[in-house]
Parts: C-alpha cells; sequence; structure tokens
C-alpha cells in the first residue's frame, strides 16, 4: 500500500514538474517576443527620426509620447 502511495506522489511531483518547465518556456517565449517587439519599435522610431518625419507623426505612428521621440532624436545627433 505504501509502495502505490509513494508511486502516485512521485507521479504527481512528475507531472508538475513537468508542468512548471512548460510554463516557464511558454513564459520566456512571451518575454522575448515583447522584448523583440520593443527592439523593433525602437528601430523604427530612429529611422522615421533620420528620415526627419515629423514628431507628432512619430508619435502617432508608435504610440510613444512626444517628449520621449524627443529624447531618442536628441541621442542620435
Amino acid at each position: 500500500m505504501r509502495d502505490n502511495f509513494d508511486k502516485i506522489i512521485d507521479e504527481v511531483e512528475a507531472k508538475g514538474y513537468r508542468q512548471g518547465i512548460e510554463l516557464g518556456i511558454e513564459q520566456g517565449i512571451e518575454k522575448g517576443i515583447e522584448e523583440g517587439k520593443e527592439i523593433s519599435k525602437e528601430q523604427m522610431v530612429k529611422a522615421m527620426i533620420a528620415e526627419g518625419l515629423d514628431i507628432s507623426i512619430i508619435a502617432r505612428v508608435t504610440g510613444l509620447k512626444p517628449e520621449e521621440i524627443i529624447k531618442r532624436k536628441e541621442t542620435l545627433q
């Protein structure tokens, strides 16, 4: 009887461990996607600034505040 109980506990622990790993991988992928989006947005902002687009247009397209765009523009000059 005790052996069956130990076996069940081992199976439940293994299942929890696998679920934890799967959740960690899923969260890591989501974080990577978000970081990729931010990098892409930064590259897009830099390109728009380099093309001389008006700050209000860049703000509207990217969702950034004009102040944030001005700071980025100053670092590029």
